[in-house]
């Protein structure tokens, strides 16, 4: 077995695979929604650091170009990440 993570051992590994294993679909699904949140609150504010001035709707669209396909973005949204960037 080889980690997923090059900073983490086998034995804890195998750990964190005992303790999702041992979760209930509800708290994996919680789980998921937790780091979903962690994953959004970082581009949001990776997003602010490189854009101080976006407002609310830049910001949403910029995090819809991280995780939508952009020429469906561009269809949806007139939103040009080739234009405006991520």
């Amino acid at each position: 077995m080889r980690p997923q993570a090059r900073d983490t051992s086998v034995e804890i590994e195998k750990i964190k695979i005992e303790k999702l294993r041992a979760m209930t679909p509800a708290q994996r699904l919680e789980l998921m929604a937790q780091m979903n949140e962690f994953i959004k609150a970082s581009q949001t504010a990776a997003i602010l650091r490189d854009h101080p001035n976006a407002d609310e709707r830049e910001i949403t669209f910029r995090l819809a170009s991280r995780r939508v396909d952009k020429a469906l973005l561009k269809h949806l949204t007139g939103w040009d990440v080739d234009v405006e960037g991520y």
